[in-house]
């Protein structure tokens, strides 16, 4: 079974993502890289 996200609430409250998805992911894995567990 998959589970989705559906933001369609999220938008009908007027929210609206900032990053796209590949930026996320891109920043997450440079401050892990740079922050991780020694």
């Amino acid at each position: 079974m998959k589970k989705l996200t559906d933001p369609s609430k999220l938008h009908g409250l007027g929210w609206k993502h900032s990053v796209e998805l590949e930026e996320g992911i891109t920043k997450v894995y440079n401050w892990y890289s740079e922050n991780k567990p020694t």
